[in-house]
């Protein structure tokens, strides 16, 4: 779904919670979640063993139709030169 159709929180207004007690349980669960989200990913972040990126040599292109074409153009222009050279040289 598009952005402006999410909310970005916890709508508190829409939970209709008239008990303090039990406004005050949400919190403290939602302190321990948050908590527990904020020490995974510290403990992901200082693993010793981080993400690497695969990095590609710059030679190498991303295929395309356009970069076959001209290879497969360049592969018989090379081919007729070849074959031209030789029907001179039985001249």
């Amino acid at each position: 779904m598009f952005k402006n159709k999410k909310s970005g929180g916890f709508d508190l207004e829409k939970l209709q919670i008239k008990k303090y007690d039990r406004f005050k349980r949400l919190l403290f669960i939602s302190w321990i979640a948050y908590s527990i989200m904020i020490f995974a990913g510290i403990k992901i972040n200082n693993q010793s063993h981080p993400i690497k990126k695969k990095l590609f040599p710059k030679s190498k292109k991303a295929f395309s139709i356009f970069t076959l074409i001209r290879k497969v153009i360049r592969h018989f222009r090379q081919k007729a030169f070849q074959f031209m050279q030789r029907i001179l040289q039985l001249e």
